[in-house]
């Protein structure tokens, strides 16, 4: 433990190595320049083209990268609250309920 006043780590934190990540970002900012464009917009182009083309993973992609992925909702069934009463109503008319299952 270090006396009062003292720096505990005078040299700082350490500096981080290339990771995956900071190599894929900076492979992808770089510009191609016999197609005049990022990398990383010519792989989203592709990635696009495929989809247009009907691969259904490629659609995937781009629509959670779009809009994101959906929001599940969560309905505590034993709730007492007003809001809650109506969240639930309104996921059965959307949803069924599992008793409508059976």
């Amino acid at each position: 433990m270090p006396a009062k006043g003292q720096i505990n780590n005078p040299k700082g934190r350490p500096k981080r190595g290339n990771t995956v990540a900071e190599i894929v970002r900076e492979l992808l900012g770089e510009i191609d320049h016999a197609e005049k464009k990022t990398r990383r917009k010519a792989l989203v182009l592709k990635v696009y083209g495929q989809a247009m083309a009907g691969d259904p993973a490629s659609q995937k992609l781009l629509f959670n990268y779009d809009g994101g992925m959906p929001v599940q909702m969560t309905v505590n069934a034993n709730a007492d609250d007003e809001t809650t009463k109506a969240m639930q109503e309104h996921a059965r008319k959307i949803f069924g309920s599992k008793r409508d299952a059976k």
